[in-house]
């Protein structure tokens, strides 16, 4: 920090600079000070008296630092509009006093504690960010209804109890709220209609109970609704479709049942959808294989019904196809290849059939190819079949390969071997699967998991995998092995 400091200095900006060690106290000196930034540093220590006695401040941004301690009384402040100590590691018990003039306040990612803020004094406050501290849980703080002016409201994290106020339309300007990782029940409260400048929506992670509203179609400014990991039951509404500037939507971990609206193909910007770990049922509705702009795709564990079609091409930005766990049946089509941004394919639990496309290691940049437990004794069209494709080798960023329970036949492809990242390579239970484990197997530097019991496969584990501390499940009635876990 610079040692030399002005008398007159009205104004000082150093952000981003990796300043370190303690704040100066001769800051708190300056008679003229009154916007301090100190922001994206590596300031530590704590915050001295002396700086919270500059009386002539309107501004202080001490946040993104490594400051830690307890932070003195701002009652002598009364002239601060904006103050921001978010993501520090300051904690103990904060006293706002009588501050009319503060307009905005970020203290987030903290480990503040004891009572929550009293900021009842503070009317016009319109950014307030509060979460992920360590305050006692309380209901909801209802003076907090009382600014009207709030834009941006954080309150996530917090152990907050009982209902959402009945009256949080009272925010007409609000266009954040939110208010995820709490201990929040009842329903969505209706007047939330009434706030329609709002763009996001953060409530997940509570205990909210009842239907989705239909009153929330009219929020059609927003653009991130997640309503994950709650109690919310019945069907998604119809009038969902409504909300066309949403690029994020996650209801997953919820009791919703019923079939996927086909008015989700009206939101064309949508890049995130999530629902897994519900009750649906039907086919997933085709337009969500138009939807050009999504980036997830996340269905899993619901009771979804139908077949990929070809059409899957469309989702060229597609980075997470994961429908895994439901009952989709039907060949994986040769369109999906097509799909270069993905990183994520999870197929798997599910009652696909036909070959693996040959092309499929065109996905160079996929992280985790799930296909496993597609295999069922009661249909013999059931399991993914054929040979394993040597393309899967192009895959070098590939961390899982998961083909367990299905049908497949022949032997391992040696040039698998290049899978140098690979942890987990599992072929398990596809009993017509033959031939020895590879020797180059061995150059599977990241392998933690070799999974080959109930196949065919024979001969002896090269020493190297042992070597290496690989978990290996064989049967070693076929495979002789000095340090695999056999059946």
């Amino acid at each position: 920090m610079p040692s030399l400091l002005y008398h007159r200095t009205a104004i000082f900006t150093a952000d981003s600079n990796q300043l370190y060690g303690p704040i100066p106290v001769a800051f708190g000196s300056l008679g003229s000070l009154e916007n301090l930034s100190l922001r994206d540093n590596l300031l530590t220590g704590g915050i001295s008296t002396e700086l919270l006695s500059a009386t002539t401040l309107v501004s202080l941004d001490l946040s993104n630092n490594t400051l830690a301690g307890s932070v003195p009384s701002f009652s002598m402040m009364e002239n601060l509009t904006t103050l921001s100590l978010g993501y520090n590691d300051l904690s103990g018990e904060l006293n706002f006093g009588s501050m009319r003039n503060l307009k905005e306040v970020v203290l987030e990612k903290n480990k503040f504690a004891g009572r929550f803020p009293d900021l009842s004094d503070s009317p016009w406050i319109q950014i307030l960010r509060l979460g992920e501290n360590n305050f006692d849980s309380q209901a909801f703080p209802t003076y907090i209804l009382r600014m009207t002016n709030m834009t941006n409201l954080g309150l996530n994290n917090l152990s907050l109890t009982g209902a959402i106020p009945v009256d949080v339309g009272t925010w007409t300007r609000l266009t954040t709220l939110n208010l995820e990782d709490n201990l929040l029940s009842g329903n969505i409260p209706l007047s939330i209609a009434g706030i329609t400048p709002l763009k996001e929506l953060t409530i997940h992670k509570n205990q909210l109970t009842g239907n989705i509203p239909f009153e929330i179609s009219f929020l059609r400014n927003l653009e991130k609704l997640t309503l994950s990991s709650n109690k919310f039951d019945s069907n998604i509404p119809i009038a969902i479709g409504a909300l066309t500037s949403l690029k994020i939507l996650t209801m997953e971990s919820n009791f919703l049942e019923g079939r996927l609206p086909a008015s989700l193909r009206f939101l064309s910007n949508l890049e995130v959808l999530n629902l897994a770990d519900n009750g649906f049922t039907g086919s997933i509705p085709y337009a969500i294989w138009n939807m050009s702009s999504l980036r997830q795709l996340i269905l899993t564990n619901n009771n979804l019904v139908g077949q990929i079609p070809g059409s899957v091409e469309n989702l060229k930005q597609l980075q997470v196809l994961n429908i895994g766990s439901n009952t989709l049946r039907g060949r994986i089509p040769d369109s999906i290849v097509s799909l270069r941004n993905l990183l994520v394919l999870d197929l798997s639990f599910n009652f696909f059939g036909g070959p693996i496309p040959e092309k499929i290691g065109d996905l160079v940049d996929l992280r985790e190819l799930l296909l496993g437990t597609n295999y069922d004794d009661s249909n013999e069209s059931f399991g993914l079949d054929g040979t394993i494709p040597v393309s899967i080798a192009a895959m070098t960023k590939l961390e899982r390969l998961e083909l367990n329970r299905n049908r497949f036949s022949g032997m391992l492809p040696s040039q698998h071997g290049l899978l140098n990242l690979v942890q987990v390579y599992d072929v398990s239970d596809n009993k017509q699967l033959g031939g020895t484990v590879p020797a180059n197997f061995r150059q599977m530097s990241q392998l933690n998991e070799l999974k080959i019991i109930d196949t065919n496969i024979e001969g002896t584990i090269p020493v190297s995998l042992c070597d290496m501390g690989v978990v290996i499940e064989v049967g070693c009635s076929q495979i002789e092995c000095n340090c695999c876990e056999c059946s």
